[in-house]
Parts: structure tokens; sequence; C-alpha cells
């Protein structure tokens, strides 16, 4: 699936994210979680307007990037780490 440049920008946010938690010492499940609302604290999505946010993480659901749960919840998947790597 081909990202819209405005998704794989979001993706390459979410991504360095998990990068950074990485660097820091948090174990590989927690860095790849992002609790209801999380994402939008993350300082590089500061200046974007939620429903952007929202429509990026809708794509990289589809894309099998990222899961979201019922709750809100996002996790990066295999399949999306792979790809950015």
């Amino acid at each position: 699936m081909e990202l819209s440049s405005e998704t794989l920008m979001a993706f390459k946010i979410i991504y360095c994210e998990y990068k950074r938690r990485r660097s820091v010492g948090f174990t590989k499940p927690d860095s790849i979680k992002f609790k209801d609302g999380e994402i939008y604290q993350i300082a590089a999505f500061k200046k974007w307007l939620q429903p952007d946010v929202d429509y990026a993480i809708h794509e990289l659901v589809t894309a099998k990037y990222l899961k979201k749960n019922i709750l809100g919840d996002i996790q990066l998947t295999e399949a999306g780490i792979a790809y950015m790597q």
C-alpha cells in the first residue's frame, strides 16, 4: 500500500518516538504501545490538527503498520517496524 506523504510523515514521527524510547531504556513491548491520546502529546504533533493525525493513524492501521484497539490505544506492528527500518 502506498502511503500519502502526510501519513508517511506521521509514521516517521511515531517511529522516531519508538526509537527514542528504546534509546532511553524502555523495553520493546513498552516502546511500541501508545495509550489513548498519548500520540497527540508527541512534540512533533503539536502543530498538527487532531483530525489530521487521526486520518494518518487510520491509513496506517489499514496498511497494518499500526494496530488500534477499542480503547483507542495504538501499537506499532512488526510489519510497521520492518517497513521503517
